[in-house]
């Protein structure tokens, strides 16, 4: 590939990056879009691989000769995995990197390079699943998705595409984009020895006949659809113990959708990619959770936040309000077992990234099965 330097313009390049040559690209990319590096020689840079990521590479750069910004430097490069593209899409996700940037949610965005992304870095420890449960964390995760639903972010609206603007949730197409991609895929010649589709625990038809069912049952909850993350797993928080701040990063999935959905995903994934559902939240934890985010959505609207997001001036939160959100929150983490682990069996046939994606849409989808009749009979404390 040629450089950056020959091919590019400010804030986009043809370039790609040599999976079998990582760090030369990524020291291409690190000069080309920050200034404050093209200086400095290759021996000065520091180059980690980030830990925690199962659809894309992330690796910061750093060097003692550059001065570090908060949510500027260090510098995050993000390689995309193989045929993401095909499921998530990027230029919507720049959009909406800009978007969190220019409101304050997120860090810089630097660029756009032709298989990944630049932006800053934000200091922090990422969560593991076991952080989730902390009574503080947690809290400050609620008022965190709290200031994500506040937010307006114009986004083109496409033919078949979902997630645009609040008429328009995002889940429905995407469970109906990775049941027609696992079905396609299901139907190749050459599927990887061990993770053949047809060889699935649970059938293409089963899973078709599955989405419908949640659809039928989740629509009728009128859950308010708000601009949200929709990826709210341990590795994409992070948290600054000096600050007592908390901030979310890989906004790839975000768009708008259903509010239970955000929060029911972020419930599920407190079992981590091991699956441990004995994590799940219990009622109690849920509740002091929705209580504390409801609180937040019902403050007065500041800078940036969207109008009609906030429910009230008031901070008063009915317990029926709580009740209404822990049923929406338990309903969508069944959806979103559902859409993962068809997520999951895409990724299966395609990924090169070291993680058993096979594995985990099996047990995404048995959590789904297992706890179906339970959640659903949720309904009846409405």
């Amino acid at each position: 590939d040629r450089s950056p330097q020959q091919q590019g313009h400010h804030g986009r390049c043809e370039y790609r990056i040599d999976p079998d040559n990582v760090n030369a690209g990524l020291l291409q990319v690190l000069r080309y879009f920050v200034p404050e590096f093209r200086d400095v020689p290759d021996d000065a840079i520091e180059i980690k691989k980030l830990t925690g990521g199962v659809t894309n590479a992330l690796y910061r750069l750093s060097s003692s000769r550059v001065q570090e910004r908060r949510g500027e430097i260090p510098v995050v490069i993000r390689l995309y995995g193989h045929k993401t593209e095909d499921f998530i899409d990027r230029n919507r996700e720049v959009l909406i990197q800009q978007a969190a940037c220019d409101l304050g949610v997120g860090p810089r965005l630097y660029g756009v390079y032709a298989n990944g992304c630049v932006y800053g870095f934000i200091p922090g420890r990422p969560c593991e699943p076991k952080d989730l449960a902390d009574p503080i964390i947690s809290q400050h995760i609620a008022k965190a998705i709290a200031r994500w639903h506040r937010i307006d972010v114009k986004l083109p609206k496409e033919e078949g595409e979902g997630g645009h603007d609040r008429s328009s949730p995002v889940l429905w197409h995407s469970l109906h984009k990775f049941y027609r991609m696992v079905a396609k895929a299901a139907k190749e010649p050459n599927q990887p020895a061990k993770n053949k589709i047809a060889d699935f625990k649970y059938s293409v038809e089963d899973l078709d006949k599955e989405v419908d069912a949640i659809k039928a049952v989740v629509t009728k909850l009128g859950s308010p659809i708000l601009f949200c993350h929709n990826d709210l797993l341990a590795y994409n928080i992070l948290i600054d113990d000096s600050a007592n701040t908390v901030d979310f990063i890989d906004y790839e999935y975000a768009s708008y959708n259903y509010r239970g959905y955000d929060i029911g995903n972020h419930f599920a994934e407190y079992a981590g990619f091991e699956c441990d559902y004995s994590r799940y939240p219990d009622e109690a934890h849920q509740r002091r959770f929705i209580r504390t985010y409801l609180e937040a959505m019902a403050e007065p609207t500041g800078a940036g936040a969207g109008a009609g997001a906030g429910s009230s001036a008031s901070s008063v939160v009915t317990e029926g309000a709580v009740t209404q959100l822990y049923v929406e929150a338990n309903m969508f983490a069944l959806a979103s077992s559902l859409c993962w682990g068809m997520w999951a069996l895409v990724q299966s046939q395609s990924s090169s990234i070291d993680f058993d994606y096979y594995d985990y849409a099996r047990l995404r989808i048995d959590h789904y099965f297992q706890n179906k009749e339970r959640f659903m009979n949720l309904m009846s404390k409405l």
